[in-house]
């Protein structure tokens, strides 16, 4: 038969295995959650580039943009009609197809040339770091949420022409 005294040493034996299987689980669980912590800072970036990517995508299949970097450095403007059909894509700028925007008076000007052929223009860096959602509306609904007005027949309205 044991004594007390053992008994007790025992306990104290048994409190200390415990104590050390304690520390041993929290320093695992500790760096569980730093790799959790990193992990999502990881997806975050990686979410970013994913959309990042989309984007790009999406402007060179609708627009044959080269990518948002593309669309925010050059003088890129989308061009569409009355109807809101997509035309096509202008660069404005030195050895591009007109040196300047404005002003409409003047014939080498991209806003004359948009009267003369009754057509409108948007600059494409409008069309950048959208919510993805964004990009399932329609080239109409697009232009509407950047504020151009269509009437009830779905031409615009409120023109200069």
């Amino acid at each position: 038969m044991r004594t007390t005294k053992e008994i007790d040493e025992e306990i104290v034996r048994e409190y200390g295995y415990m104590n050390q299987l304690y520390n041993q689980l929290y320093a695992q669980i500790d760096s569980y959650e730093q790799s959790i912590k990193h992990l999502k800072a990881e997806r975050e970036d990686v979410k970013k580039e994913e959309e990042k990517q989309f984007i790009d995508n999406w402007l060179n299949e609708h627009f044959g943009i080269l990518n948002q970097k593309e669309a925010r450095q050059k003088s890129i403007f989308i061009v569409f009609d009355k109807n809101a059909n997509f035309v096509k894509t202008v660069t404005t700028g030195y050895g591009k197809e007109f040196h300047y925007v404005s002003p409409v008076d003047d014939k080498d000007t991209m806003e004359y040339w948009l009267r003369e052929n009754k057509l409108y223009a948007h600059r494409a860096s409008s069309f950048c770091d959208r919510n993805k959602s964004w990009y399932d509306l329609s080239f109409k609904e697009q232009l509407e949420n950047l504020c151009w007005e269509f009437d009830r027949n779905g031409k615009l309205k409120k023109t200069q022409w």
